[in-house]
């Protein structure tokens, strides 16, 4: 059905880029555009090779069309391929800035990239100015996030005021609760880090990080149920990021 639909768009696409009555410069841009949206396209569908080419092409039609190097940068983020993605990050913010639009939402995502690639303080140096955006639509999403960095720069007290504040917000995430209660067990305070696995437990979808959270309550309380849950968790996801701390007894990571 995915490939379908694509094909359709695709079909519409030509069309555009075969229009006569547009200016050089404005048709450069939208070529731009519509490889831009082709790449996002088979990205989705995991056309990962021809999803780079498209954009590239994109980048070929207009060098300054900045959502053509978000693409590329998210694609190669979520390649981890950091050195590739960081320049077009970068590139990526320049323009949206320089063109005079809203960059909020980039910023977020290459504050979230960085760190994610360890690079905490910078990436706390983003999302300081992420949340200072009145208008920005997603804070609770960014105020989990910054404090995911800051529980792992280590600073839980800092971490903790940050994910205090997402809970606080209207539409709490069931992640915000999920790292609360990582950092509650990390403090030694587990009556409250069960409290937060109760809730992230009912908003959020069962994943490798839940099921990691469970796990690490399970083996700082010495439940009885531990080796039931680690097996839980290294069959469901055994190729996961938790799985792997699982295995090699690494208890303090979240």
């Amino acid at each position: 059905m995915k490939l379908k639909c694509l094909a359709l768009i695709m079909i519409f696409y030509a069309q555009v880029l075969s229009a006569k009555n547009v200016g050089d410069g404005q048709h450069a841009i939208d070529r731009a555009r519509v490889h831009t949206e082709l790449a996002q396209q088979y990205f989705r569908v995991g056309q990962v090779s021809v999803a780079v080419d498209e954009a590239k092409i994109a980048l070929s039609s207009s060098d300054a069309y900045a959502p053509a190097h978000a693409v590329l940068a998210m694609i190669y983020a979520q390649l981890r391929k950091p050195d590739l993605a960081t320049p077009y990050f970068k590139e990526a913010l320049r323009l949206t800035q320089l063109q005079g639009e809203s960059a909020t939402e980039l910023r977020s995502e290459y504050a979230w990239f960085l760190c994610g690639n360890r690079q905490w303080a910078h990436a706390l140096q983003e999302y300081s100015l992420v949340l200072t955006d009145p208008v920005y639509g997603k804070m609770p999403q960014a105020l989990t996030h910054v404090g995911i960095c800051s529980a792992r720069m280590g600073q839980l007290d800092l971490a903790q005021r940050y994910l205090n504040a997402a809970v606080d917000m209207n539409e709490p995430s069931g992640q915000a609760y999920l790292y609360r209660a990582h950092i509650f067990i990390s403090m030694n305070q587990y009556d409250a880090a069960t409290s937060d696995l109760q809730k992230a437990t009912q908003i959020a979808p069962e994943s490798a990080q839940l099921a990691w959270l469970d796990l690490r309550l399970a083996h700082a309380l010495h439940a009885a149920d531990f080796n039931a849950k680690l097996q839980n968790l290294t069959v469901t996801y055994p190729v996961s990021e938790p799985a792997a701390w699982a295995q090699a007894g690494a208890y303090e990571y979240f």
